[in-house]
């Protein structure tokens, strides 16, 4: 079953959640325990695609009001956000170094506590 999206993702993730989360749940990469990687992973996606949009316009450069010439604060924002973004597709098997590392979790019983439980006996 597909893991459902979060509330409380913004417009930009849900897109990104809405691309991934059939192929990743085809590719059995995606569990429900996953739900909360993937949500993380989509507003990293977010946050990245917004502070690219104002380095677009901005540059990575900016003029502080002391006059000075700085680092631009959505440089920093995307740095950060594209790093978690890397991190957490690896852990979900997105990136093509991890998807030979990320194992499918395909389970098929009859009796869905067999997933957790081994009854002995």
């Amino acid at each position: 079953a597909r893991p459902e999206c979060p509330d409380f993702l913004d417009a930009a993730a849900r897109t990104e959640w809405e691309r991934l989360v059939g192929r990743l749940c085809d590719a059995g990469t995606l569990t429900h325990e996953a739900r909360g990687t993937m949500a993380s992973y989509c507003v990293a996606w977010s946050l990245a695609a917004d502070a690219a949009i104002h380095l677009g316009e901005t540059g990575p450069v900016v003029v502080s009001e002391t006059g000075r010439q700085t680092r631009s604060a959505y440089f920093d924002v995307w740095t950060a956000a594209s790093k978690l973004q890397n991190s957490l597709a690896a852990e979900l098997g997105i990136t093509p170094s991890s998807r030979g590392r990320v194992q499918a979790v395909k389970v098929e019983t009859k009796d869905p506590k067999e997933r957790f439980f081994k009854v002995v006996g």
